[in-house]
């Protein structure tokens, strides 16, 4: 599945109806980043400090909740995750003087 795919079929699962409560879906969004952020740092918090190592196995899970209210997000901005990420790899090379190695960076595809 490519970002395009994933962000029509999260069109297609984003069957709140928010007009009843008078909110905003990018309200959702937002609290839902939060809280999936909180779930996330949940999971190392029981790893790290109770010794819960099996914990991690929920890990993928709780990136993909956080990845589909960041994509919700972006596309109610009508930003594509592709320009999100041009922007911020931009954003990070500008910020280190453009040192990266690209020697590096193909040999991880």
């Amino acid at each position: 599945m490519n970002t395009c795919e994933y962000k029509k079929m999260t069109r297609q699962l984003d069957l709140q109806n928010y007009t009843k409560t008078g909110m905003r879906p990018e309200v959702n969004y937002v609290l839902g980043i939060t809280g999936e952020a909180g779930e996330i740092a949940e999971i190392f918090k029981k790893v790290w400090f109770k010794g819960q190592k099996d914990k991690l196995d929920e890990l993928k899970d709780e990136i993909g909740d956080l990845l589909w209210y960041v994509v919700r997000l972006a596309d109610s901005q009508g930003w594509t995750l592709e320009e999100i990420m041009a922007d911020n790899i931009y954003k990070l090379l500008k910020r280190n003087g453009g040192a990266i190695n690209l020697k590096r960076v193909a040999e991880e595809r």
